[in-house]
């Protein structure tokens, strides 16, 4: 039986080789797929209605496709990006799922997003490294591109072009309908397709049936893009059935295994029962015969009780004793290493009659003419019982050529057979289950981030936004050439008037108004928090501190509103109060006398406010109802002490009053006002969101507006403000579409 079985293990690694040999093209990876996780510091995010950020849940996703994913044979990849220059392969392509896994943890957000780098570093990757016939690309990612222009996405025509899908997998911006649409025709246009984050396990469906569409044909008669219909019929098919070939062999294998462990377990067993017998030493006595006319004998006996008798079986047998009937036989027990002599009749031992007597070397037993003679106990060691060796072992190298069968044929062979297959989702079929207003129109092409239909042009060097409004910039000692504006901006640092009024100055500016913006300090006292920057005369290969640093914040706040359209920029050079944390923290009555007493300040910005007699003074609020800076508090509440000085003198007032409003605090406002940020600013295409986040990336210096206040913005559509007066008969929206001193205060 073992030689068959033997022969049988033989037969089957032949044949386990020569398919190996003969089918090596059915080893080959089938599908390569790179995964892309957005870590920009918008992905830490938390969505309305969710509980984790929005890396953590993009993390969550790329779990469950490696766990539910089938296709064990092919390689996946691990992509990150944090910035526009840390893009890292954190994992190279492999087939241990778990081994991406394990590189996701410890994970934090940092950066701005840099799509058209990152798409054409992960396709390069994908394309020279993946060895799969088939190739995908899934990004996980908001899909603000807030490192080029913001809202345009990169085309993605050399990803379409290498045979790469692209799977898109975002989240929902509720105030931003028509990004969806952006990013549903961008992820279309390359054959692939978007999905909202929640929309993983339809991602899984269209990786494993290999069936992504490519762009959809586009109709003949209206041009526009025409859906993906599928038949609702059943088609006419063969079905592949996979059936690996060493189930061919499964029966002997199964019955040699049964043999090895019945064969085991009777072994085991013997081998219990030896090992259960105590390996101790033997007790042993000698016994001495002596008679007349007969030689002395001594016998030794080791099993008890020992008999003795005249006649019959027993151990020590004294023939022709000539003893009395009923003394014929005695026994010698053992009992805790005492020798006792049992009989029932008397026996004498030393010349006394005993039945029961415990006996000492040397005593004597008379049994008839015989004299037995107890020479003592000995005890000697016993030999142990030898265990059987296992020889059912023999067989175990014929179990493991059946394993090693089973993993060398584990490619399986395909068998044919007609029936029916089940619709398999595409991309069409799915994108058509979306809500209708979370996808794109059949014909439209939304590129660019727009309301009116035109279509932009991908510019990566933001140059479009780059406008041309030479901003005069005035030295805290230097009074300015005071000119009648529409508006003037009051804040406390260097980026607060691009963080907080961005929208609102370029929407002012592209109406042909007129904007002036005063900043009480020069940011001396902040933290250089962004230094990665081309080193140049500008910006040495060093953090900036005190006045050189208060020097380039002033000039990059000059840049940034030449950017947004601000004629002048004032500066007070006040002393800006450190901020480290909350035991930094002053009063707003303690900032003004730092910066020199509220008289002092009233009388200067009343000058000011005289001397540009704008239309509408905006600034942060003071005292204020949500959390703020205190020097933001301070400035707001210094402007409208201000104002009730000159309104009270009768000196000057104006027909509009705002202060801004923190995005993710306007709950706490009864009604804010929204000035919509994403409608188209210029001629160019770009919106005011866009615009804003150029000037934002000028104040190169400061993380809050070059990469927090980039990625965070950009995720809502209106600049929020809290109306403190409104004199004008427009209202707020209307007055920002009517030019220079065009408007009338109300009666």
């Amino acid at each position: 039986m073992k030689c068959v079985l033997f022969i049988l293990s033989l037969f089957t690694a032949f044949l386990a080789f020569a398919q190996n040999g003969t089918e090596s093209s059915s080893s080959e990876i089938e599908k390569s797929i790179v995964c892309i996780l957005d870590l920009s510091h918008s992905m830490a995010i938390v969505d309305a209605d969710e509980e984790e950020p929005r890396y953590k849940r993009g993390i969550a996703a790329i779990n469950h496709l490696l766990e539910e994913t089938s296709g064990g044979g092919d390689e996946w990849a691990l992509v990150i990006f944090d910035d526009r220059d840390a893009l890292e392969i954190r994992q190279g392509f492999t087939r241990d799922r778990s081994a991406i896994s394990a590189r996701m943890t410890n994970l934090s957000t940092w950066g701005v997003t840099p799509l058209r780098r990152v798409f054409d570093f992960a396709s390069e990757y994908l394309n020279t490294e993946g060895s799969g016939e088939k190739k995908y690309l899934i990004l996980i990612s908001d899909c603000i591109n807030t490192d080029g222009n913001l809202y345009s996405l990169p085309p993605l025509d050399e990803v379409s072009e290498r045979g790469i899908v692209p799977i898109v997998l975002g989240f929902r911006h509720p105030d931003y309908p028509d990004l969806w649409k952006s990013m549903d025709n961008w992820a279309r246009d390359a054959g692939g397709a978007f999905l909202f984050i929640s929309q993983f396990d339809q991602a899984r469906r269209l990786i494993e049936n290999g069936n992504v569409a490519r762009a959809a044909p586009v109709h003949p008669e209206s041009g526009g893009t025409m859906p993906i219909v599928l038949s609702a019929e059943p088609q006419e098919t063969t079905r592949e059935v996979q059936m690996p070939i060493w189930w061919i062999f499964l029966l002997p294998l199964l019955g040699n295994t049964g043999f090895l462990v019945l064969t085991g377990r009777r072994w085991f067993a013997k081998r219990r029962s030896i090992l259960s017998i105590p390996h101790t030493s033997t007790p042993q006595i000698e016994l001495t015969v002596i008679a007349k006319g007969l030689a002395t004998a001594t016998s030794t006996f080791t099993s008890f009780p020992v008999t003795v008798s005249g006649a019959g079986s027993a151990d020590l047998v004294l023939p022709k004793a000539k003893i009395q009937r009923g003394a014929r036989t005695f026994s010698l027990v053992l009992h805790e290493g005492v020798l006792f002599l049992r009989s029932r009749a008397l026996m004498v031992i030393n010349g006394v009659g005993h039945k029961i007597k415990e006996l000492k070397i040397g005593d004597r037993i008379t049994f008839g003419r015989f004299r037995v003679v107890y020479q003592g106990i000995t005890y000697v060691e016993k030999e142990p019982v030898p265990v059987p060796s296992p020889k059912f072992l023999l067989l175990a190298p014929m179990l493991a050529v059946w394993l090693a069968c089973s993993w060398l044929t584990r490619n399986p062979i395909t068998i044919m057979i007609p029936g029916r297959s089940p619709e398999q989702p595409t991309i069409a079929s799915i994108q058509n289950n979306l809500p209708a207003h979370e996808l794109s129109e059949n014909g439209s092409r939304v590129r660019g981030f727009q309301t009116d239909g035109r279509e932009t042009e991908t510019n990566e060097e933001e140059t479009n936004a780059d406008v041309a409004f030479p901003t005069v910039m005035w030295e805290p000692e230097t009074p300015p050439d005071y000119f009648k504006v529409d508006a003037l901006f009051i804040h406390a640092h260097p980026d607060d008037e691009t963080l907080d009024f961005g929208v609102l100055i370029s929407r002012f500016a592209r109406a042909d108004k007129r904007v002036a913006v005063v900043l009480l300090t020069d940011g001396d006292s902040g933290l250089d928090q962004y230094p990665q920057r081309i080193v140049n005369d500008k910006y040495p290969p060093y953090d900036l501190k005190g006045d050189i640093l208060a020097g380039v914040r002033a000039g990059e706040a000059r840049n940034a509103l030449s950017v947004l359209g601000a004629q002048h920029y004032v500066r007070l050079g006040l002393k800006n109060h450190p901020y480290g944390g909350s035991l930094d923290v002053i009063s707003a009555d303690g900032v003004l006398r730092e910066w020199g007493g509220e008289d002092a300040l009233v009388e200067r910005l009343s000058e000011i406010i005289i001397g540009y007699s704008p239309d509408v003074v905006v600034s942060p609020e003071g005292p204020a109802l949500a959390f703020e800076h205190f020097e933001h508090e301070a400035t707001g509440l210094i402007v409208e002490r201000a104002l009730q000085k000159l309104e009270k003198s009768k000196a000057f007032a104006p027909m509009g009053r705002l202060v801004s409003i923190d995005p993710l605090q306007k709950q706490l406002y009864e009604s804010p006002v929204g000035i919509a940020a994403v409608e188209i600013g210029s001629e160019n295409g770009l919106n005011y969101r866009a615009i804003q986040s150029s000037a934002l990336k000028r104040h190169i210096t400061q993380r809050d507006a070059s990469v927090i206040g980039v990625e965070n913005l950009p995720n809502f559509s209106h600049e929020f403000y809290r109306i403190l007066r409104w004199d004008i008969e427009l209202s707020l929206e209307e007055y920002l579409k009517t030019g220079y001193g065009s408007v009338t205060r109300l009666e």
